[in-house]
């Protein structure tokens, strides 16, 4: 009987389903992530637990979401990251809480779509042509790409962003 190297055998990766509960609890930290104060920003990572695809989830590198207390002037936090670079960090402004769910809920999933596209990793950081970057960042292939995969979860571009393009 013939059998295959354990190398050949291609691993299957299970996808997890994820829960909201479970999708904030791998995704944020008290630390990073003061919800209590960012109820627009907890709302669109609810909503982005809801849409995203279990199968892009499971894939994604690890990810810091950066929402910090807008009250605060700033933070000296650790970050503990992969030396390959395989590691995200996300950093979500206070002045989120200013705009509409909407405009929340796309921006917060838009970040969450670099990280599935590996945007964050060292060879695909400031990797555009001279003529795309002339034309704008919403034009670079990075952020048109972005846009695409927010739009596939069931998400609106803003108009602001379709506009300037």
């Amino acid at each position: 009987m013939t059998r295959a190297n354990d190398a050949t055998i291609p691993k299957i990766k299970a996808v997890v389903t994820m829960t909201p509960d479970a999708f904030l609890d791998t995704f944020t930290d008290s630390t990073y992530c003061d919800l209590q104060v960012r109820p627009k920003t907890a709302k669109a990572l609810i909503k982005l637990s809801e849409r995203i695809p279990d199968s892009v989830v499971n894939d994604l590198p690890r990810i810091v979401v950066f929402a910090p207390n807008p009250h605060d002037y700033g933070l000296c936090i650790p970050l503990a990251g992969a030396p390959n670079g395989a590691d995200a960090f996300i950093y979500l402004a206070p002045l989120l809480e200013r705009l509409s769910q909407t405009e929340v809920d796309f921006t917060v999933a838009h970040e969450f779509a670099h990280a599935a596209l590996r945007h964050h990793e060292p060879e695909s950081l400031m990797t555009f042509s001279i003529d795309e970057a002339k034309k704008g960042y919403l034009n670079w292939n990075s952020e048109v790409a972005a846009d695409e995969l927010v739009a596939s979860w069931g998400y609106e571009i803003p108009k602001r962003r379709k506009s300037k393009r």
